[in-house]
């Protein structure tokens, strides 16, 4: 076994132990969102396999227009945010930090990655049906956060290493003051008891 293999599975563990000792309590506590800086060490991330370089189609996200193309496709190098789609099903070590959160909660996992471009542009204002685990892997991205919907919005700014959790049907908006890559974790309503998945090697 190489040193680098042995770096790159320290790093997946530590990885997906830390993002569930910080995310479940958050998530049990009900708070509508938590940003906790540095929460993740980021050279943890320079071992490991970037994970859009498994998922095999990735969807060109341009204001409020979707379009699903294959990895391979020109228009991926445009000026639109890329999202990697089942990254918990293509890159074993976003696999085992899903299932860790899994068995924990109870509740099925899914991860996302998205990469943008400074200046990228977003859904503008919206809410998500999940309960959703963010982490910045690269970059910088700005977050407008309406905890309380008839209150001006929280305003942070997530860096590599943060963790951000916000509640579903909590109001965000997002922008991007310089290139990014964070990880989207979803946190489903369906029950994962029935066929609870392996923690992968």
């Amino acid at each position: 076994m190489t040193e680098t293999t042995v770096s790159a599975s320290a790093a997946a563990l530590a990885i997906a132990t830390q993002i569930s000792a910080l995310a479940v309590p958050l998530l049990r506590s009900q708070q509508p969102m938590h940003h906790e800086v540095r929460a993740l060490d980021g050279a943890w991330f320079d071992v490991l396999p970037l994970p859009a370089v498994a998922a095999p189609t990735v969807t060109l996200i341009n204001g409020t227009t979707f379009e699903r193309v294959p990895v391979d496709d020109p228009a991926v190098s445009g000026p639109r945010t890329r999202s990697y789609e089942n990254l918990h099903v293509h890159v074993p070590w976003i696999r085992r930090a899903a299932v860790c959160m899994e068995r924990v909660v109870g509740r099925r996992v899914a991860c996302a990655a998205y990469a943008s471009l400074a200046g990228d542009t977003s859904l503008g204002r919206h809410y998500d049906d999940w309960d959703g685990v963010i982490v910045q892997v690269q970059g910088q991205k700005r977050w407008r956060i309406w905890a309380d919907p008839l209150a001006a919005p929280h305003e942070i700014v997530t860096r590599p290493g943060d963790l951000l959790v916000l509640r579903r049907g909590v109001e965000h908006e997002v922008s991007t003051p310089q290139a990014s890559f964070h990880l989207a974790f979803a946190i489903t309503s369906h029950s994962s008891q029935a066929g609870m998945s392996p923690l992968p090697g």
